[in-house]
């Protein structure tokens, strides 16, 4: 289990042959997006010159 002060995932192991092996590789993918993911965070903060309500600063994503 992994969390901060407002969110937490949790990771059930399957009970079955395989399922720790099943496991660890989701968490090395779930590892990697989230690095990834947080790459993106940084970059987007640091190129943010204005503060603006959410949807205004988000309105370029769905377009």
């Amino acid at each position: 289990m992994a969390g901060g002060d407002e969110t937490a995932i949790m990771i059930q192991v399957p009970a079955r042959i395989g399922g720790l092996m099943d496991t660890a590789r989701f968490a090395r993918s779930l590892a990697v997006a989230a690095n990834e993911f947080g790459e993106w965070c940084e970059t987007q903060n640091r190129t943010r010159t204005y503060s603006s309500p959410l949807g205004d600063q988000w309105s370029e994503e769905r377009d």
